[in-house]
């Protein structure tokens, strides 16, 4: 997951690993772009992300853009992205990339309901 707040990174974290999942954090998009690629180049030998946790306004790299290079790269790894600047052009791109989108703030149970929804979603085959 990634996000330049580092309060909000620590609590979303927390409450994935609270609920089992193993969570690799980075401070912003260009970070996760860099651990995105490296797992690209290695093409399965260390373990995939099951799904992906961005912020939208980051330095370096936007989670907007991010989503837009896996998708451009034909990866169906789910997104959930979050925002507290849900304007409806953020909410239209979210949506044609095939993310979730969560606007800030919001309860820790939505966020773990999301989460749990695509990871069955796509164990499913449904993604």
């Amino acid at each position: 997951m990634a996000d330049d707040d580092s309060d909000l990174l620590a609590l979303v974290a927390e409450a994935l690993r609270e609920d089992g999942y193993d969570v690799v954090e980075e401070s912003d998009g260009g970070r996760l772009l860099v651990r995105l690629s490296a797992i690209y180049a290695l093409k399965g030998t260390i373990d995939p992300i099951d799904l992906i946790v961005s912020d939208v306004c980051m330095p370096v790299c936007s989670g907007l853009d991010l989503l837009l290079g896996l998708r451009n790269a034909h990866w169906s790894t789910p997104v959930i992205l979050m925002t507290g600047f849900g304007d409806p052009d953020i909410r239209s791109r979210a949506r044609h990339l095939g993310a979730v989108l969560l606007e800030k703030p919001f309860p820790a149970s939505t966020l773990r309901e999301r989460v749990k929804s695509l990871l069955a979603s796509t164990a499913a085959g449904g993604s």
